[in-house]
């Protein structure tokens, strides 16, 4: 049987008690890894919109780097957002009750400007395939032309392994996302997948961290040179050329004048 967005939203409700509340005070490294992985790709004056933020712990620790910013968490549980609204209290954040894919429009109106930062934290994987595709164009319209998306999720083969070994641990939605189907659906879109690592958890390769970027834009940067670093004085610049001077007649004379003769 299908689960509906009101079997999903009370699924997460219940979450909330049963795992959410432990991952606050004892922490989870799942978690703490993903968070990091943001902080990373996040400047301290982005607008930010974290889809399926649940109770807020990555949400406070991006507003926390994008200090001149705003963060906006989204998430079906509405239990999940009254008890992120009751625990973080950052002025650059807010935390709402909607659904990505049919509370579209009402997210554009909050965020109000294009975003530079979209969040899908462990969340892409409970999203129905049927909504997958449709979420990332709605996505791609309120997204800046030099956006992230930054994606983690279960690995495919984790997720191999709890079907088979521990079932219990799948939640109402579980979906295994390939690189390969990442990058299709995210092409759909208008995104490319440019960034994509397997990280050890409990487990070795449990989980992947993705970025997502638009496509037109890393067209126009294949365009540009890559800057240079401009030598900080003469004495340095120098020694670089000496350098460079000695290893090319290094190089020289053992790939060509030693192999050929002089």
């Amino acid at each position: 049987m299908t689960a509906t967005a009101l079997d999903v939203r009370g699924f997460y409700n219940e979450f909330l008690k049963t795992r959410m509340i432990r991952y606050r005070l004892e922490g989870n490294l799942r978690i703490e890894a993903a968070t990091r992985f943001f902080l990373e790709n996040i400047e301290n004056d982005d607008i930010v919109i974290d889809v399926g933020c649940g109770i807020g712990i990555a949400t406070e620790a991006m507003a926390k780097t994008a200090y001149r910013g705003r963060v906006i968490g989204l998430d079906i549980s509405d239990r999940n957002i009254w008890y992120a609204e009751k625990t973080v209290t950052l002025r650059n954040v807010s935390f709402h009750c909607l659904d990505i894919v049919n509370d579209a429009e009402t997210v554009k109106r909050i965020a109000g400007a294009s975003v530079n930062v979209i969040v899908l934290g462990d969340c892409l994987e409970h999203i129905p395939a049927s909504d997958r595709k449709p979420m990332l164009k709605c996505l791609a319209e309120m997204a800046s032309v030099d956006a992230k998306i930054l994606v983690t999720i279960p690995s495919e083969w984790h997720l191999e392994y709890l079907r088979a070994e521990d079932p219990a641990q799948l939640q109402i939605i579980d979906n295994a996302i390939s690189a390969e189907l990442l990058d299709r659906e995210a092409r759909d879109a208008g995104f490319a997948l440019t960034y994509f690592r397997l990280t050890d958890m409990w487990r070795k390769a449990q989980y992947v961290h993705c970025i997502l970027q638009r496509m037109d834009t890393l067209f126009s940067a294949a365009h540009q040179d890559v800057p240079r670093e401009s030598p900080n004085s003469l004495l340095r610049l120098g020694t670089r050329v000496a350098d460079k001077l000695y290893y090319q007649r290094h190089r020289k004379k053992k790939y060509v004048d030693d192999v050929f003769g002089k």
